[in-house]
């Protein structure tokens, strides 16, 4: 598989017109050489290394794939101090997610994500009794069944899965 741009929002036809049914985000991580400044007081770059991750692998700017153990240190760093969720919503996971034994589906194995067991799984574990868990209509909180699940999710998307859940009295 190779990086895909044109693959990042999934439509389909539906009722006659194209309707966006999933995503396939990707990130970008770039660096740039500093090569300090020009004497017109212009900085100057040299090499600009990239990388990008989608679906849970990872590419170089060419959009070849890079094997997880050869991505560098700086973008670890830059993963680690991203919110889970958002690293989620990219698939990525930590080399000591990995060696712990995490595993995120790729984008061809559960193209929708999180998968529909893990939101079902997520809405039943929700505390009734926990107002903050809930809107005011008896819906679940986006916010917080994202946090639960480790990556965010649409009120669309919950609808799919379980179009009449709602708080349970």
């Amino acid at each position: 598989m190779s990086l895909d741009y044109d693959k990042v929002h999934i439509f389909e036809r539906h009722g006659g017109s194209e309707v966006l049914t999933r995503t396939n985000l990707y990130k970008q991580f770039e660096k740039a050489e500093d090569l300090g400044r020009a004497m017109d007081g212009r900085r100057l770059r040299g090499n600009n290394e990239t990388y990008v991750v989608q679906g849970g692998t990872w590419y170089d700017r060419g959009g070849n794939p890079i094997a997880t153990a050869n991505i560098p240190e700086w973008v670890w760093a830059e993963c680690k101090a991203m919110n889970p969720i958002d690293r989620g919503m990219y698939r990525i996971l930590l080399p000591e997610e990995i060696a712990a034994g995490a595993t995120i589906p790729t984008f061809e194995e559960a193209a929708e994500f999180p998968p529909s067991s893990s939101i079902l799984q997520a809405l039943v574990s929700l505390d009734p009794k926990d107002d903050k868990l809930w809107t005011a209509q008896g819906l679940p909180n986006l916010e917080a069944l994202s946090k639960l699940l480790g990556a965010r999710v649409t009120r669309r998307r919950l609808e799919s899965v379980a179009p009449r859940f709602v708080r349970p009295v």
